[in-house]
């Protein structure tokens, strides 16, 4: 991150506030801004895959946001 955001937007880490994250967690300061690294998980798909299941009656569940794949099965999508 350090290497894309441009020094001029970095400001001075000041930990004495009360509530913030621990030094620790934040990734840079940007004029009253805190950046944070989230865990996540990525997944290797597509929207040709998803149709693709979708049209082979198989899950979606974890593919896509719970209201896509509950419009998808109501609206019977791909199939």
């Amino acid at each position: 991150m350090r290497l894309v955001i441009p020094p001029d937007l970095i400001g001075r880490r000041d930990t004495k506030k009360n509530g913030e994250a621990p030094p620790s967690q934040v990734v840079a300061q940007l004029q009253n801004t805190s950046v944070y690294l989230l865990e996540s998980v990525a997944i290797d798909v597509s929207a040709t895959d998803i149709r693709r299941r979708a049209n082979r009656g198989q899950s979606i569940h974890g593919l896509v946001s719970v209201r896509v794949e509950e419009y998808i099965l109501k609206q019977g999508l791909y199939r």
